[in-house]
């Protein structure tokens, strides 16, 4: 199964290479759902309703912070969900598709990619598009960033001109 994947930040009209899914830290007080909500009403608002949470995992994990010059315990919740299909009759998500925009050697260059608007930050839009499992671990590897990013830069500038409508903001 495709992974709805967000591989790039827009500011001002810089383009900014990432691969990741959409996350955020959990704010202190604030429950798991009260987390997961505000991802979906800040990021996702254009498919919220199109989700449904099929899994909800839990990771721990032990680094050395650098920060704080300690061992850290980091605890991970993740919830797993499916959503409908860009392609299905059903679902029309206002996201404005700027594939046509995206041309070049990569191939992910055929992929449709969207830009959806940062409700918090009215500057800033994220871009996503759908990978697989493997294509999501390549592009996170530093191996896959560098190259995803030098990438994205050649095919990205041309849509800082792509109008994203006030209907279309999430």
């Amino acid at each position: 199964d495709d992974v709805l994947t967000r591989v790039g930040v827009i500011m001002d009209g810089t383009v900014q290479a990432k691969c990741d899914l959409p996350a955020t830290k959990q704010a202190t007080g604030e429950a798991p759902h009260q987390a997961l909500q505000r991802v979906l009403d800040k990021e996702l608002s254009n498919v919220a309703s199109h989700c449904r949470i099929s899994e909800v995992t839990q990771e721990s994990n032990k680094v050395h912070s650098e920060r704080y010059g300690m061992l850290t315990t980091y605890h991970k919740i993740i919830h797993h969900a499916v959503v409908a299909s860009f392609e299905e009759d059903d679902f029309h998500p206002p996201i404005v598709d700027v594939s046509e925009h995206l041309r070049g050697d990569s191939p992910l260059a055929s992929r449709p990619f969207y830009l959806v608007n940062d409700v918090s930050k009215p500057r800033r839009q994220f871009v996503y598009t759908w990978l697989s499992e493997d294509e999501f671990n390549y592009l996170s590897s530093p191996e896959g960033q560098e190259e995803w990013g030098e990438w994205l830069q050649r095919a990205l500038p041309t849509t800082a001109d792509v109008p994203v409508s006030p209907t279309h903001s999430v």
